[in-house]
């Protein structure tokens, strides 16, 4: 029972979100390289095209593909693309993104146009830190 001017308890999705905040940066591992994504760099572009901070030369990537970005605290993938991109996160079923942005928990790999077990050569990991 709440008593009068009590807050209600946070909401799971508030509870998501406040930890999700705690992290100040993300790394991202491709094929052997890694990149930071923080505040000294709050976004990471990858696509087929050879502008991209990751260049995926998989036939189903779209040119500017999709972008992974630190905005007012939370991770954010955003796919911009035709096939749209997949996203396994620990602990969930993989889901595809397309033309949106989706908040990005504490782990998982990210596929650009196929699933993520289609093709684990050409898959961007990622983890909080």
């Amino acid at each position: 029972v709440l008593e009068l001017g009590e807050a209600p308890p946070p909401t799971p999705a508030e509870l998501r979100h406040e930890a999700l905040q705690a992290h100040k940066h993300m790394r991202i591992s491709y094929r052997g390289r890694s990149w930071v994504i923080d505040v000294a760099r709050p976004a990471l572009l990858f696509g087929r095209d050879t502008g991209n901070d990751i260049v995926i030369t998989d036939p189903r990537v779209s040119r500017q593909h999709a972008r992974l970005e630190l905005r007012n605290g939370l991770f954010y993938l955003a796919d911009s693309s035709t096939n749209g991109t997949f996203l396994l996160e620990e602990g969930s079923p993989e889901h595809c993104v397309k033309r949106e942005e989706f908040i990005l928990g504490e782990k998982g790999h990210i596929g650009c146009g196929f699933s993520v077990g289609d093709n684990m050569s050409d898959v961007v990991a990622f983890a909080l830190g």
